[in-house]
C-alpha cells in the first residue's frame, strides 16, 4: 500500500510541475505578446506623428511590419 501510494504521489506532483510550466509558458507568451503590441503600436504612432511624406510614410510602416515579424519570429525560436 505505501509503494502506490509513493508511486501515485510522484505522479502526482510530476503532474502540477508540468501545469505549471504550461501556465509559466503562457503568461511569457502573454507578457511577450503584449510588450509586441506596445512596441509597434508606439513606432507605428511616432511615425505617424512625424513623417509627412506620404511614399515614406509607407515604405517606414512596411519596413516597421517586416521588422515586427522578424522580432516576433526570432522570440519564438527563443521561447521553443
Amino acid at each position: 500500500m505505501i509503494q502506490s501510494y509513493s508511486w501515485f504521489t510522484i505522479r502526482l506532483a510530476a503532474l502540477l510541475i508540468l501545469a505549471t510550466i504550461i501556465i509559466d509558458v503562457e503568461i511569457v507568451g502573454l507578457i511577450m505578446s503584449l510588450a509586441f503590441f506596445h512596441i509597434n503600436y508606439g513606432i507605428k504612432t511616432i511615425i505617424q506623428d512625424y513623417i509627412h511624406t506620404e511614399k515614406l510614410y509607407l515604405v517606414s510602416l512596411t519596413l516597421i511590419r517586416i521588422c515586427y515579424i522578424e522580432l516576433i519570429r526570432y522570440s519564438i525560436e527563443l521561447i521553443i
